[in-house]
């Protein structure tokens, strides 16, 4: 019948119980830090996984250590190129330790400030603004910048945005390579 989630969520204080070690050697091991040997570190890794283990990223972005969660926020997924962008970041995250909290704003100033300060209250990574048309929400930006010190990428931007990391793709000359190829067939 496949495997069944159990009823309480495994601590780190269980993992230590059944590995016979204090809850500060289960923490360093499964951060992978140093000060524990190699030997231990893969007993106690062994036991998290054996018990099926998943980290508490609340606690973890309590403790300042991130919570592997990147925020993506888009106008909208039902156009070919939102999806396509939201499946190429997805296939790029599947292999990393990362996962994606996805919002979308139906083009609206508002929305895009309201997700940006949802994902801020989720201590996310970082953030990825696709697509925005609001030249207004460059202040915002800076803000989450520098009072959360969150990374924010914009790409895809429909407005000039100055001053912050913006990925703009050329569709201009994606074009005129196509016209140029559909002309010489």
């Amino acid at each position: 019948m496949g495997q069944q989630l159990e009823n309480s969520m495994v601590t780190l204080k269980d993992i230590a119980a059944r590995a016979g070690v204090n809850v500060s050697s289960v923490s360093k091991a499964l951060n992978d830090s140093r000060e524990i040997s190699q030997e231990k570190k893969r007993e106690i890794q062994r036991i998290a996984k054996e018990m099926n283990y998943v980290p508490n990223l609340s606690a973890r972005a309590l403790a300042g250590k991130g919570t592997n969660s990147i925020g993506i926020i888009l106008p909208e997924i039902q156009s070919n190129l939102y999806a396509h962008i939201m499946n190429c970041v997805e296939d790029e995250l599947y292999d990393t330790k990362y996962s994606m909290i996805m919002s979308t704003t139906n083009w609206n100033l508002q929305n895009e400030i309201k997700y940006m300060n949802v994902l801020c209250s989720r201590s996310v990574d970082g953030i990825l603004l696709i697509g925005t048309i609001h030249r207004d929400i460059e202040r915002y930006v800076a803000e989450i910048q520098r009072m959360y010190k969150i990374p924010v990428i914009i790409l895809e931007s429909n407005t000039e945005i100055r001053d912050h990391d913006n990925i703009m793709i050329d569709t201009g000359y994606g074009l005129e390579l196509a016209v140029r190829h559909f002309v010489s067939r």
